[in-house]
């Protein structure tokens, strides 16, 4: 150390200096560039706001000024946002703002967000998505009060709760829709016509379900009119089987109530007459019969002839049967009925001041048709040798003649029946028959009236005296006779 201090002694001032300015240079570079240089403490980097060095390989770097990094984000965002692309912006402007909380930062933070959601409203909206639109508004708004986008808001709201409510008539709608049809399938047209009366709710209908109610209405109708109509028809049956001729009135009245059901009714009602008709009539059997007799000479000559079975009415046409012809068919009545009606209390009296064409128009209508004489003359004198239908004697209270004590017709059963059950064969009235006034084979008389112009009647009037209603006399007319003695009776 002393000769240390020797030798110092004997070196110049300027090499001193020297060696004290290089060794504290290789001093300084050693602790800096050495590996087992001693850490440098970082929170001495964090009281300057600069964040501590990094090693790159060999190197330590520097830390980089936070300012700096804190101005290169806010630039970049500023930037971002001038070109629109504000999720870029949003980014760079976040990351500023956790370097330092600046008014200006969040500023430029908040409008980017605002951009940012008021652009992705706008993508929506021309999207269709109003639910998504009204998210991205009300973010936007909760950014930045804008009074454009709270019109906006307002707007897209209604428009989003109108077409929900749209949305929702229309599957409420078609549930309705459905629900009727499905009723209709099962015939329930009550339940229907509830489900389409929802639907009708909800405005215009299609003419397509406008005609399926309209058929369920006409449906419920008839338904309606179909259990009235069985309920009156029901009563009507009722009293034809007490008092069919009443039952008939009752029938036609219900004729007029349901047209509908008028040919239905038409013919049940010809049924009913048919029925009514041919229960008054009386099977007279087939075989041979004695026709004429030897007490005038067109009765002439007393012979035989053969007929098949036939059905003859048991009375002569009565006035209610003939007012049921009139007014069934509109046919004209007799001109002494007063207004088309028949006299009162004359029910079973027999109608006459009819002439031929009448009696055969009644006769096609009821499904018959006018006897020819031999089957009339068969019919009265059931009893082979019989001049009367009740036997050979003319017995003048067996029927209604001149000297009886009636001065007209008389009800049709008045009197007795012959053998078969047959009223009314001799006296109250005449009674035409389909046959013409012409000679019995065998006779040589000619008559002047012989022909095919005159119709034979049979059985004599009130007008006549007893001895002239012999079953075999023979009396004629002009088919356009009508006369207050002439009626008719039918055969079938």
């Amino acid at each position: 150390m002393l000769d240390f201090d020797l030798k110092a002694q004997k070196l110049s001032t300027p090499f001193i200096v020297f060696l004290m300015t290089s060794g504290f240079i290789l001093s300084f570079w050693y602790t800096f560039r050495s590996p087992t240089a001693p850490q440098t403490n970082t929170t001495t980097f964090s009281r300057l706001n600069l964040d501590p060095p990094q090693k790159t390989g060999e190197i330590t770097v520097a830390p980089e000024d936070r300012v700096t990094v804190y101005s290169r984000h806010l630039s970049q965002g500023q930037n971002y946002l001038k070109t629109q692309q504000f999720d870029q912006a949003e980014a760079e402007l976040q990351s500023a703002l956790e370097i330092l909380d600046s008014e200006d930062v969040r500023s430029s933070l908040s409008e980017a967000k605002f951009l940012q959601q008021e652009k992705s409203a706008e993508s929506a909206l021309q999207g269709g998505q109003l639910e998504e639109a009204v998210i991205h508004l009300k973010k936007a708004l909760s950014f930045q009060d804008h009074e454009k986008l709270r019109i906006l808001l307002s707007q897209t709201e209604l428009k989003l709760q109108t077409l929900k409510l749209e949305q929702q008539n229309k599957e409420e709608r078609e549930h309705w829709l459905k629900t009727a049809r499905q009723a209709v399938q099962a015939e329930k047209w009550e339940d229907a016509l509830e489900a389409y009366s929802r639907v009708q709710a909800f405005g215009t209908m299609e003419n397509t379900i406008a005609q399926e109610i309209q058929q369920i209405q006409q449906t419920l109708e008839e338904k309606a009119q179909e259990e009235r109509f069985q309920k009156n028809w029901a009563q009507t049956q009722i009293l034809l089987e007490q008092d069919w001729q009443n039952g008939l009135v009752f029938l036609s009245q219900l004729q007029k109530q349901f047209p509908q059901k008028k040919g239905e009714l038409a013919f049940y009602r010809e049924q009913v007459i048919q029925k009514k008709l041919t229960e008054l009539m009386i099977e007279v059997p087939g075989g041979s019969y004695r026709i004429g007799s030897d007490s005038s000479e067109d009765e002439q000559p007393l012979h035989r002839i053969t007929l098949a079975s036939f059905k003859i009415d048991r009375f002569p046409v009565t006035h209610w049967q003939y007012a049921l012809f009139v007014n069934e068919t509109g046919y004209p009545a007799p001109a002494y009925w007063l207004h088309g009606i028949y006299p009162a209390e004359e029910e079973w009296f027999p109608v006459v001041q009819v002439n031929f064409e009448d009696a055969s128009v009644f006769a096609r209508w009821a499904k018959k048709r006018l006897p020819s004489e031999f089957e009339w003359e068969a019919a009265a004198c059931t009893i082979e040798g019989f001049n009367y239908p009740w036997g050979n004697t003319p017995e003048k209270k067996r029927s209604n003649h001149q000297n009886s004590q009636f001065q007209g017709t008389c009800a049709v059963n008045q009197f007795s029946p012959n053998a078969l059950g047959i009223y009314d064969l001799v006296g109250n009235i005449s009674q035409w028959t389909n046959s013409f006034y012409e000679a019995y084979p065998g006779n040589q008389t000619l008559l002047s009236h012989y022909g095919q112009t005159y119709r034979i009647i049979r059985g004599g009037s009130f007008l006549l005296t007893i001895e002239h209603l012999r079953c075999s006399n023979r009396f004629y007319e002009s088919p356009q006779t009508r006369l207050p003695s002439l009626g008719f009776r039918c055969a079938r």
